[in-house]
């Protein structure tokens, strides 16, 4: 058990548990340096037998000294045998069952639709497509855009983010909240969708 193993089944905090740990076996060190030290059974109930609460040990070791063959049990060897078959068995079958699920989430998760794009996205894929079909400048499809906007909703973009000192976007998808309205006029504007 490592000390803070202990001191969780001791119930004392960890800083309780180290220095007793150290003063009882000064010569146990960890396998390299910065790892837990690993104490065995007799030397953790040493520990902590010598903690500050007591009486927690005898409970422990009733746990863990508890005889785990099956001495009085009615099963044989050859039952312990079977069981093992019939147990590995079934475990082979899960694992094929467990395998074609994943296989055929995984064929299922190619057929589901693309994510949809987000509002901003599709703005810009529309400016950009018509910029590069028509070969003219973003800045100036971006220009016509606002200026339309500005016409259908009685406001000035660039003049209003300029004072803000944001994007016409962000004025428009933040401030007044009309992104889908924009979408809709670069629609309209650039005919395509």
């Amino acid at each position: 058990m490592t000390i803070r193993q202990i001191s969780e089944a001791a119930g004392c905090h960890i800083n309780t548990v180290r220095p007793v740990a150290r003063n009882m076996f000064p010569g146990v060190r960890s396998a390299s340096r910065g790892m837990a030290i690993d104490y065995d059974k007799e030397q953790s109930f040493k520990i902590m037998d010598r903690l500050p609460k007591r009486n927690i040990i005898e409970p422990l070791q009733k746990e863990i000294t508890t005889p785990t063959n099956l001495e009085g049990s009615t099963l044989t060897q050859k039952d312990l045998e079977m069981i093992g078959v019939i147990v590995g068995h079934v475990m082979r079958n899960m694992e094929s069952r467990v395998s074609n699920i994943e296989q055929r989430f995984e064929e299922r998760k190619a057929l589901l639709p693309p994510p949809e794009m987000e509002p901003r996205q599709q703005l810009k894929k529309i400016v950009n497509s018509y910029c590069g079909q028509s070969h003219s400048d973003y800045r100036t499809a971006w220009n016509d855009l606002y200026r339309e906007f500005n016409y259908l909703y009685h406001c000035n973009v660039q003049l209003a983010a300029k004072n803000r000192d944001i994007k016409g976007v962000d004025y428009v998808d933040t401030v007044m909240e009309k992104l889908p309205e924009l979408i809709s006029v670069a629609i309209k504007l650039f005919g395509q969708e």
